[in-house]
């Protein structure tokens, strides 16, 4: 009976059709043979019917057992599910591209002491066109300041300290330029876990680039992820909610932060 039950409800969801389609086929040949009412050339003819529903069932399930190796063989390799995910280096040209071909985008990191020189000249021209865009850094001689240089590499904090300072002057120069645009700048005394930047996050062709923090890594060798709001949705919804609770938690430059509930 159990058998019977599970056949019904394959059949019922349309498993497994062509095993019982053949097995039907064959049981009435049989009878009609023993009976004699078919005669040899019927039952030649549905043998031949009945091997080819074989074979063909055959093919798919070698075909799917090979899928399924492949599927297993990847799962089980760690290493490769890793490296699909991060890769090492900064490509700062896949950064300009993505920033030309955006109308928002957020920059979250500790000073950003490299990129914004090189991306000022893509920033202006991006204000020009109406680029909204939001940077969000550490505060000058703060506890993250102090914690960033400690993370880097030979780094002091009085020369970190420096560099943002000049970035944040950078910044102040460039919004007083935008025109259709409009760029923000804020600091906050927090670290984050990466350097996030974000091009058009609201947006379903969004992206997402993140550098993972490290301890006293050379910035070339940090771990890189990269998201898109397409096939990451979830995940790429919470790194945006997490830069714009940091951005409400953040002050401009020179004003006191913004109430802050770290209870």
């Amino acid at each position: 009976m159990k058998l019977l039950r599970r056949a019904w409800q394959d059949i019922r969801s349309g498993q497994n059709l062509d095993i019982y389609i053949t097995g039907s086929i064959a049981l009435v040949i049989a009878i009609l043979g023993i009976l004699g009412i078919a005669n040899q050339t019927v039952i030649s003819a549905a043998i031949l019917a009945t091997l080819v529903l074989v074979l063909g069932s055959l093919l798919i399930a070698r075909n799917q057992n090979e899928e399924f190796r492949t599927v297993l063989s990847n799962i089980k390799d760690k290493a490769s599910i890793a490296d699909r995910f991060f890769t090492i280096g900064d490509d700062i040209s896949e950064i300009q591209n993505l920033l030309r071909q955006s109308h928002k985008v957020y920059f979250w990191g500790t000073t950003l002491t490299t990129h914004i020189p090189i991306l000022q000249e893509d920033i202006e021209r991006g204000l020009d066109s109406g680029l909204e865009v939001k940077f969000l850094l550490i505060k000058p001689l703060s506890s993250a300041l102090r914690m960033a240089a400690f993370r880097g590499k030979n780094l002091k904090e009085e020369d970190l300290n420096n560099d943002l300072t000049r970035n944040l002057a950078r910044l102040a120069d460039i919004a007083t330029k935008s025109t259709s645009g409009k760029l923000e700048y804020r600091v906050i005394d927090y670290l984050a876990p990466y350097t996030m930047y974000a091009f058009d996050p609201h947006l379903p062709s969004g992206q997402i680039i993140g550098r993972l923090s490290t301890l006293r890594v050379p910035n070339a060798k940090r771990p890189i992820f990269k998201l898109t709001r397409q096939n990451d949705h979830e995940w790429f919804d919470f790194h945006v909610e997490q830069f714009e609770a940091a951005w409400q938690a953040a002050c401009p430059l020179n004003s006191e932060p913004k109430n802050q509930d770290f209870t």
